[in-house]
C-alpha cells in the first residue's frame, strides 16, 4: 500500500528533456495532501463502522436488509388493512343500497295506500252528493261530471 510518505518523498531521475522538477514536486504535494484527507476520512469510516458493530453487532448490509424486509411487510399489513376497509365500505354500500331499495318499496306501497283511501273517500263524497241530489261532482281526475253517466 502506498503512504503518503511514499508520495512526497519519491524522487526521479532527471533527465535533459523530462519533466520539470518545480512541477513535479508541487504536483505530488498536491497528491500528498489529498492522500491525507482521504486516509482521514478512512479511518473515520472504519471507526463508525466498529461503533456500528459495537452497538449491536449488526453490518451496514445487515441494517439494510432488516430495514428492506420491514418495508416489504408495512407495505404488506397497508394492503391488508385497505383490503379489510375496502371490503367493509362495500359491505356498507350492500346495505345501504338494501335500505334504498327497501325504502323505495315501502314509498310505493304507501302511494298505493293513500290512493286506495282517496278512491275510497271519493267514492262517499260521490255516494252522499247522490243521496243528497246534488247529480254533478268532480271524479277523481277533477273533472266535471253528471249522475247520468253513471
Amino acid at each position: 500500500m502506498i503512504t503518503l510518505k511514499d508520495i512526497i518523498n519519491r524522487k526521479f531521475n532527471k533527465t535533459f528533456r523530462g519533466y520539470d522538477p518545480v512541477e513535479v514536486h508541487y504536483f505530488l504535494e498536491m497528491m500528498g495532501e489529498e492522500f491525507k484527507k482521504m486516509e482521514t476520512k478512512i479511518r473515520d469510516f472504519e471507526q463508525i463502522d466498529i461503533e456500528f458493530r459495537k452497538i449491536d453487532g449488526t453490518t451496514p448490509g445487515q441494517i439494510l436488509a432488516g430495514a428492506t424486509e420491514k418495508a416489504a411487510q408495512i407495505v404488506i399489513d397497508a394492503e391488508r388493512v385497505a383490503t379489510e376497509a375496502l371490503q367493509g365500505a362495500k359491505r356498507e354500500k350492500d346495505k345501504i343500497d338494501k335500505t334504498i331499495t327497501n325504502l323505495k318499496f315501502e314509498r310505493e306501497k304507501i302511494i298505493h295506500s293513500f290512493k286506495q283511501i282517496v278512491k275510497k273517500q271519493n267514492d262517499i263524497i260521490q255516494t252522499y252528493a247522490f243521496q243528497e241530489g246534488d247529480i254533478s261532482f268532480k271524479d277523481d281526475l277533477g273533472e266535471q261530471n253528471s249522475d247520468e253517466e253513471y
